[in-house]
């Protein structure tokens, strides 16, 4: 059963990737002409940032992509939520069982650790960092 499974999750998790890299290797103005570097490597780079929703937008999507591009780029996003964010709420969800004081517990340890991350890496002040823990 579980082996199965996570068989199956690597399985369509590295054809997303494959599909993602092909589209961005393939399709015009995916990825900004002037971005250096391998075309393969940078295909599949923008295809993790795609597939992730990280999207930093600094080589991909491309100044003169088109509507299919921008279609493509729609279609992997919402495949990615499925595929990359399913697990992640899957062992959210887990956590908040083993954290001494349950969801609220998890809540408040999470809160307390992105507040303590942006004023630390980032420099915010407090109130700014609680705005972007709650907000972004």
């Amino acid at each position: 059963g579980g082996i199965c499974w996570r068989a199956s999750i690597f399985l369509l998790g590295s054809s997303l990737l494959a599909i993602g890299t092909a589209g961005f290797y393939n399709l015009p103005g995916m990825i900004e002409a002037d971005a250096g570097g391998s075309r393969l490597v940078n295909s599949i780079y923008c295809s993790t940032m795609t597939l992730t929703t990280v999207g930093f937008g600094d080589i991909c999507p491309g100044a003169d992509m088109d509507i299919i591009g921008r279609a493509f780029i729609v279609v992997l996003s919402f495949c990615g939520l499925g595929m990359f964010c399913g697990p992640v709420m899957d062992f959210a969800s887990s956590w908040t069982q083993d954290v001494p004081g349950g969801a609220v517990g998890a809540a408040l340890t999470t809160l307390a650790l992105g507040i303590g991350l942006f004023t630390v890496l980032e420099g915010f002040t407090e109130t700014e960092a609680a705005y972007f823990t709650f907000v972004v």
